[in-house]
């Protein structure tokens, strides 16, 4: 089946999609389904981006690094996938308990 990767960040929109450029990672994500400066209520952008891909929230994963970001996504009625890293918000500890 055809897998669909959208983007959706508190990062401000312009920062996000030069970041993305610079990395490459921008072929990886078609323009719609980028939402950057998603503040202060990231489920509602989640939401958003479900809508404008047309798949149902249920069939939608979230990867994030903080408590916060696990909290939306399953207030989107995303699956909630933790990252743990170096640079994350939140220590892996925090994240096991959201």
């Amino acid at each position: 089946e055809d897998v669909q990767q959208g983007m959706c960040s508190a990062e401000q929109h312009v920062v996000l999609v030069d970041f993305m450029i610079g990395e490459g990672l921008h072929r990886y994500f078609p323009p719609r389904l980028i939402i950057g400066s998603a503040w202060p209520k990231k489920a509602a952008y989640l939401t958003e981006l479900a809508k404008r891909a047309n798949v149902d929230p249920r069939f939608c994963a979230y990867v994030g690094d903080t408590a916060d970001d696990m909290e939306a996504a399953r207030e989107a009625g995303y699956q909630a996938v933790a990252f743990a890293h170096d640079t994350s918000y939140n220590n892996e500890q925090r994240l096991r308990q959201a």
